[in-house]
């Protein structure tokens, strides 16, 4: 019996590429556990999902699915760096079923790529549209979008698929508190501490919806509940700062804050909160103190600040301006005062008359040193250095530097000052523009007038025409294009100003503010 080598050649590397792919799938036992880690995220059990998902990598390392499942249950828990690292892993996921698909929209979610995650979460509901991980993805997803009313929606369909599932609850809470619904948020995340009792964060989130609604007692037992197991939480100490403030706790409410401000040099509300306490304790330049530098820290909030201050300055005597020095501290600190929002246009103008307006009289002014001007034209060789070149011998003349003008002007002129030369020169090549004497005022003049665009004959066209002709074709006879004369850096600067301005003329009708008059 013969053997047909090629046949078994190709039946070897057949069964070596299949035991490869087979290698590379993850075992039943690891998908198995990778499930069980997916079902306590539904859960809201982050321990326990973070668990059995690194297990499930253990057993299957550079699992790029479980890598993005990962990812959103240490996001959930706060641990950023971790979630963006699994999420980088997880980006490079090829998906084809529900799980990836869900896998690597969870990735963009943490690496903020809302786009890309709702297409996935898309695509994932298509593949299996009981995948619940998928609507909860696209709710996390519209959330950050502040798309409120779609988020509710696939919370709901989640619901309706698995009502079960405490991670839905928790989310459509948070959604309701953005939306300012702390009612039906507070019910939420009651019914996530029914299904998971263990999920202490949700008694965080029901007492910051119920000291938004006022229910500063039932508040407080609930911040106490999750402060029992988080006691080094800041925004917890804060919520209840607030809530022992409203219920006229002013002690404990002073060291509440102060805890905050310790963990949070940079919080200006809590600064401004403790201003409050003081105050109400009789604390006055305390709580002044404390107001400015919430001032400082949170400049959005000087609006609701600028009473309280004044009030304050006014009682202990001072004068109530100088409640503003915070504004001009955060100026400073910026760098440069903030100005209202204006077209580029609008800051060119202003530039060009205030210089414009600081020009010294030509006739009486001393001419101090001029520094380069951008727009000057370019210098054309003098005499004195043609007769110094035609002096070389030949066989120097192209290794011999060419001298500057200065250098040449100076030996020829003991008393020549080069930078009163060179603004004078500058001065001269713009004589010819009906009385300009400086490159300023060439341009502040043209944009004060708003010159439009001239008018042309048929003769003006016909003189360009055989003026293009003469000069371009004569070195390219051949070319049927006329192409543009060259012109200098202010010719082609004043078409960019005469096309802005027009612009400009032709946005009156909507009621525009224009810097010319």
């Amino acid at each position: 019996m013969r053997l047909d080598t090629r046949a078994f050649a190709f039946s070897v590397l057949s069964l070596s590429l299949v035991g490869q792919a087979m290698a590379a799938a993850p075992s039943a036992r690891a998908k198995k556990v990778f499930r069980q880690g997916v079902r306590a995220y539904e859960l809201a059990r982050m321990d326990t999902a973070e668990v059995l998902l690194t297990r499930a990598m253990d057993m299957h390392p550079g699992w790029k699915t479980a890598a993005g499942f990962r990812a959103i249950v240490r996001w959930e828990q706060k641990d950023n760096e971790g979630a963006r690292y699994d999420a980088t892993q997880a980006l490079g996921l090829k998906p084809k079923d529900a799980e990836s698909f869900t896998a690597r929209g969870l990735a963009r979610v943490v690496m903020d790529m809302p786009d890309g995650a709702a297409e996935d979460f898309i695509r994932a509901a298509k593949k299996d549209p009981k995948h619940v991980p998928a609507y909860l993805g696209m709710a996390v997803t519209r959330g950050s979008q502040h798309m409120y009313e779609e988020a509710l929606t696939n919370l709901n369909m989640a619901l309706g698929k698995a009502p079960a599932t405490a991670m839905a609850y928790v989310l459509r809470g948070r959604i309701r508190e953005a939306m300012g619904e702390n009612e039906s948020a507070s019910e939420d995340y009651t019914s996530v501490l029914r299904l998971n009792p263990g999920y202490t964060r949700a008694y965080f989130y029901r007492g910051r919806a119920r000291v938004n609604l006022g229910d500063y007692a039932r508040a407080l037992d609930d911040i106490n509940a999750y402060l029992a197991r988080h006691p080094d939480s800041a925004e917890a100490l804060y919520q209840r700062g607030s809530a022992l403030y409203s219920l006229g706790e002013l002690q404990a409410a002073s060291r509440d804050m102060n805890k905050v401000i310790s963990m949070e040099p940079g919080n200006g509300l809590a600064f401004a909160n403790r201003g409050m306490v003081r105050d109400s304790m009789g604390d006055k330049a305390g709580a002044l103190a404390d107001m400015r530098k919430a001032m400082d820290l949170a400049p959005e909030k000087r609006a609701a600040l600028r009473p309280q201050v004044d009030r304050l300055m006014a009682e202990l005597g001072g004068e109530p301006e100088e409640a503003y020095e915070a504004e001009d501290r955060y100026e400073a600190r910026r760098g440069t005062a903030r100005e209202p929002e204006r077209s580029t246009l609008e800051r060119l103008g202003n530039i060009v008359r205030n210089k414009v307006s600081a020009q010294p009289d030509q006739e009486t002014a001393v001419k101090p040193a001029q520094p380069r001007v951008m727009l000057a034209k370019a210098w054309e060789p003098s005499a004195e250095r043609s007769e110094y070149r035609d002096s070389l011998a030949p066989e120097k003349r192209s290794r011999q530097k060419r001298p500057s003008r200065r250098r040449v002007m100076e030996e020829s002129d003991p008393g020549y000052d080069h930078d009163e030369d060179r603004y004078r020169r500058n001065e001269e090549s713009y004589q010819e523009d009906e009385g300009a004497t400086s490159p300023i005022e060439y341009l502040g003049g043209f944009i004060r007038e708003k010159i439009g665009p001239k008018e042309r004959s048929d003769e003006d066209y016909e003189y360009e025409g055989r003026e293009r002709v003469s000069r371009d074709y004569a070195s390219d006879a051949e070319s049927e294009a006329v192409r543009e004369p060259r012109r200098g850096a202010v010719s082609r600067f004043s078409d960019f100003v005469r096309t802005k301005v027009r612009r400009m003329q032709n946005r009156d009708a909507r009621g525009e503010v224009i810097f010319l008059h």
